[in-house]
């Protein structure tokens, strides 16, 4: 509390130093931000942190008390240790409610935090959006290296943090728009793609489920229909994940488009 009674600032002690930032409107709500990020980031590191304090280091390693960073060392718990862990089911597949299509169904190395890290709480997605997907697009249409291909690149490409859904929350949303070209010969030759993603159950020790929304008002029918994706992370071994991926397209209005695409 640099205004002596308002809470308005964050200290971070790293083992070099101790950064301190301010004027904070909303203290409390960044700090849930950043501890969620910094978990998805660096699951090994989280569970160190001290037990209710709320508080936890960076770093992966004590910090050493010499030198001229000594008062910005801040000893911390060795990692405990993780229990074996059993294959686990999501609750929307034991209730049947994954969505029509399967696109995914996978078993992945790695723990389902750090899975589910990589597909939405690391720079993977802006990436492949601006690099990948365009290359992505050259190889499937255009197989042929001599032939003068369009500019596949998505562009406008804007992407929010990760913020809680509610003040009293600890599921995070997300928020993804861009401009994706088209290749229909009819039609817009580009479609704005806004997407929203919605945390609707986060549990390291179970499993993590994530609904993705994606509309595109700028094509037909645009503003009465939405692609619904829910994406599913569990454990499959102790040293691996299941990842599965439903999606279905959800109407609100009528469309002559609505039969072809049920």
């Amino acid at each position: 509390m640099t205004a002596f009674v308002i809470p308005n600032a964050i200290q971070i002690t790293t083992r070099q130093a101790k950064y301190t930032f301010t004027s904070f409107l909303s203290r409390d709500t960044t700090f849930d931000v950043m501890h969620n990020i910094w978990r998805l980031g660096r699951p090994e590191d989280s569970m160190s942190m001290m037990s209710g304090s709320g508080r936890g280091s960076t770093d992966g390693a004590p910090a050493s008390a010499t030198g001229e960073n000594a008062e910005a060392s801040v000893p911390v718990p060795a990692p405990a240790k993780v229990a074996a862990k059993k294959a686990t089911m999501c609750a929307c597949g034991k209730e049947g409610k994954h969505y029509s299509e399967t696109a995914m169904d996978a078993i992945i190395p790695g723990t389902p935090e750090k899975i589910n890290n990589m597909m939405f709480a690391s720079g993977f997605i802006k990436e492949f959006l601006s690099e990948n997907q365009k290359l992505l697009g050259e190889a499937s249409l255009y197989p042929c290296a001599n032939v003068d291909v369009p500019d596949w690149s998505f562009l406008d490409i804007q992407m929010s943090d990760w913020a809680p859904v509610s003040p009293t929350s600890k599921l995070l949303t997300q928020n993804l728009t861009y401009i994706k070209p088209l290749a229909g010969s009819l039609g817009p030759k580009q479609t704005k793609c806004e997407i929203k993603h919605e945390m609707v159950h986060c549990d390291f020790e179970e499993f993590i489920s994530t609904v993705t929304t994606t509309r595109t008002p700028d094509v037909p029918s645009g503003g009465v229909f939405a692609v619904k994706t829910r994406t599913c992370v569990m454990w499959a071994s102790p040293v691996s994940s299941k990842v599965i991926i439903t999606s279905q397209v959800e109407w609100s209005g009528r469309s002559f488009i609505k039969g072809p695409y049920p």
